[in-house]
């Protein structure tokens, strides 16, 4: 399931860009803002922590000024999801916030970041600004 979430994403990575030279290409100026580069950072992260068995994706919400984790499982009730959601939160406050302040210099906490548990495509849970909501 993981290997098939990542090679999905880097095909719709590859349709997205035009095509050129691939120097040209890699060698193209493009800036990040620090939310984007640790969404960027923190699968790696939670691949230390040891929550590697679900696949997640991590992506900056410009908008709310959060980081949002979609983690991929096969539980279909909030009870279950909020337990997997728990670990994945528990590691963001904890160890990954410690590594990230480490790497960046910057302090986050549960409201910097939003948690969605799905399964087979349907959101189950969401935890943000603190809170579990339903779907």
């Amino acid at each position: 399931m993981k290997r098939t979430v990542c090679l999905a994403v880097l095909a719709l990575i590859c349709l997205a860009i035009e095509r050129a030279d691939a120097s040209d290409t890699l060698s193209k100026l493009y800036s990040m803002t620090l939310g984007e580069v640790i969404a960027v950072s923190i699968p790696q992260l939670l691949t230390v922590v040891g929550l590697n068995e679900t696949p997640a994706v991590c992506t900056y919400d410009k908008d709310a000024q959060t980081i949002t984790i979609f983690v991929y499982g096969s539980r279909s009730t909030s009870d279950g999801a909020k337990e997997s959601l728990e670990k994945y939160r528990n590691q963001l406050t904890g160890a990954i916030a410690t590594m990230l302040n480490s790497m960046y210099g910057v302090a986050l906490g549960d409201g910097d970041f939003t948690l969605v548990y799905e399964n087979k495509n349907k959101e189950v849970l969401r935890r943000e600004k603190g809170q579990y909501l339903m779907k």
